[in-house]
């Protein structure tokens, strides 16, 4: 795309006066750039301007520039005394001097613009170049744009001829104020550094040799960019092949449903992807984990948090869990240690009342309970019924019931 002109002068030396359009050596646009996002919803951001002594906002309307001569002291100017400082724009480039381009240092230059013949300027133009090539000088003037006086220099490269923006002797430092000790260099090594010189001297700077910043620099931004996306932005760590099924999902999905005129199934997916039906729904599931939404976050009519319905700690569930352990315990007691559990824990009898409905003495009773409490306990902790300990337990019932048989009144009672 051919350039578009940005200005017009005149660029003039003694009785000479050469019309002459003005491009933009460079372009900006090039350069890559980044906007400030608010993290949580990815909007742009606005700038705001904010008083510092009565902490609040500022309208563009009501700043005004100001010069600090002193710590927080201020000469406060309006835009007419700014603009009656400002130097007057001119359309013309006044050169004062012609000097050796060797001697102007690089270090001062600054932005740089093409010039081309306007109407009328094509021979004057030609000279001129061909003067500053046969010479090997460059023209030095002053050109005012922008509010400002610029120290300019007028150069010939190639067919046509550049002017360089010059920076000011303020505006440059000297190397002079860096620190650069004395180092004492030998003829040998003198003479080994000028031989590598010479093995990787050109006869010319050459910008279009190598590559170039941007071919290097896009890619490599874009793909760590990528990399970090795909890496960090997921709120829970997902594999990267069901990432990468997700995204090609996502592309295909839309095509499907425009050829088929309504959603494609599981198994049209997994076809047109050319991947089994379970990785297709695994990524449909894996997809949900690219953003999670907070427990805290109100849902629904009610706007009430999920945590603000999520139950306390109910007790039946350590009843249900003891119960669970000691079950098959239980299951494997004699008839007549079940029944006495059944009547103490579950009837709410007492001692005496099991006593006579098994027929046994109250004193028996308590025994038979203790020595299956204490089974249960043992069975609890173990996590498994005991079977020796069931066996002792239906022999030691079994004797002991033979000795209340011997000497137990209230059966002799209940006999007569």
């Amino acid at each position: 795309m051919a350039a578009r002109s940005i200005a017009s002068l005149t660029v003039s030396f003694g009785l000479v006066s050469i019309p002459v359009r003005l491009f933009s050596a460079t372009e900006a646009s090039k350069a890559i750039s980044f906007n400030l996002l608010h993290k949580a919803c990815g909007s742009r951001l606005k700038q705001q301007y904010f008083c510092l002594k009565e902490e609040v906002p500022v309208a563009r309307e009501d700043m005004v520039k100001g010069y600090e001569f002193a710590k927080d002291q201020y000469v406060m100017f309006t835009p007419e005394e700014l603009k009656a400082l400002e130097e007057a724009g001119t359309h013309m480039a006044e050169i004062a001097e012609f000097v050796p381009l060797s001697s102007v240092d690089p270090v001062y230059f600054d932005k740089a613009y093409y010039l081309a013949p306007d109407k009328g300027g094509n021979k004057p133009y030609a000279l001129l170049h061909r003067a500053l090539m046969e010479t090997g000088r460059c023209a030095l003037g002053r050109w005012a744009a922008r509010g400002k006086q610029y120290i300019v220099m007028i150069r010939p490269v190639e067919e046509g001829l550049v002017m360089q923006q010059l920076l000011y002797a303020d505006e440059v430092r000297s190397i002079r104020e860096v620190e650069i000790p004395e180092t004492e260099v030998k003829p040998a090594e003198l003479k080994l550094a000028t031989q590598l010189i010479e093995q990787q001297s050109v006869d010319r700077f050459d910008p279009s040799r190598g590559t170039a910043f941007s071919t290097y620099a896009v890619p490599t931004i874009l793909g760590e960019l990528k990399r970090h996306l795909r890496d960090k932005a997921w709120a829970i760590r997902v594999p990267r092949p069901l990432q990468e099924l997700g995204l090609r999902m996502n592309r295909v999905m839309p095509q499907l449903s425009q050829e088929l005129g309504r959603s494609p199934t599981i198994h049209e997916l997994a076809e047109r992807l050319d991947a089994a039906p379970e990785d297709v729904l695994e990524a449909m599931d894996a997809a949900q984990a690219y953003s999670t939404a907070s427990l805290d976050a109100p849902v629904g009519e009610g706007e009430r948090s999920p945590m603000e319905t999520v139950g306390g700690v109910d007790p039946s569930f350590e009843l249900v869990e003891r119960w669970s352990a000691i079950a098959p315990a239980i299951k494997d007691l004699p008839e007549r240690e079940r029944r006495v559990l059944y009547l103490r824990f579950f009837a709410g009898m007492t001692q005496s009342e099991i006593a006579d409905d098994i027929g046994v003495s109250q004193m028996h009773v308590s025994r038979i309970l203790s020595n299956t409490l204490e089974l249960l306990r043992a069975t609890a902790v173990s996590g498994s019924s005991d079977a020796p300990l069931l066996e002792d337990a239906r022999a030691a019932g079994a004797d002991q019931a033979a000795d209340d048989d011997e000497d137990d009144p209230h059966e002799d009672a209940s006999a007569e």
